[in-house]
């Protein structure tokens, strides 16, 4: 079966409850440490909805936990770049620069660190 194919029968066999299920599933998998489960799992949300934010997120932190840090870097990247994303973007930002310092490119690692920070700071005299 070709891949247009299996999206075309995965997309009209699945309702918007059925892929929450799925990202429950793989939310499970990932904290059990059954990675290669919930790779499956995302990876089958993905055929149905390409653009879904959470299975990007979830392959992030799949990829973090099996030392695929490239791939990692690449999604990040792809979730910052997104207008409204529902995730904490400075802890985004912690995990690429975890991904970079394992990548031996520390000096953009510490970048993004600083950059957090500054961040932080702002953020706090704002509050204030």
């Amino acid at each position: 079966m070709s891949s247009e194919n299996l999206k075309r029968a995965v997309s009209s066999s699945l309702n918007q409850d059925e892929v929450k299920v799925l990202e429950i599933l793989a939310f499970l998998y990932i904290n059990l440490g059954y990675l290669d489960k919930a790779e499956k799992t995302v990876n089958a949300i993905l055929v149905v909805e390409p653009s879904n934010i959470w299975a990007v997120f979830a392959f992030a932190v799949i990829s973090f936990k099996k030392g695929d840090y490239n791939t990692t870097v690449v999604l990040i990247d792809k979730l910052l770049k997104k207008k409204s994303i529902k995730f904490n973007v400075i802890e985004l930002k912690k995990l690429k620069a975890r991904c970079l310092f394992r990548l031996h490119k520390k000096d953009e690692a510490i970048e993004i660190m600083r950059t957090i920070l500054e961040e932080v700071s702002s953020e706090k005299k704002d509050n204030q």
